[in-house]
């Protein structure tokens, strides 16, 4: 995939399914592979659990830092 930001690898729809078919290898993977580190909280109720990349790309013309208050 193209060198890009994020919004703009997803702009091109050949990125995208090239992205989309990663994706669903990727998870089937995953299932098949890796421990479900979460099964055991009873909090979560089965609900679905994701995990998200939110590092800032500095040459992103969207870059906005937010940083938590102390």
């Amino acid at each position: 995939m193209a060198r890009s930001t994020w919004s703009d690898a997803l702009g091109s729809h050949k990125r995208l399914r090239v992205l989309r078919e990663a994706m669903q290898a990727l998870i089937k993977n995953n299932i098949a592979h890796l421990p479900d580190r979460y099964e055991k909280l009873s909090a979560l109720n089965n609900r679905p659990v994701y995990a998200l990349d939110v590092t800032y790309q500095t040459e992103s013309t969207h870059f906005y830092p937010i940083h938590p208050s102390p």
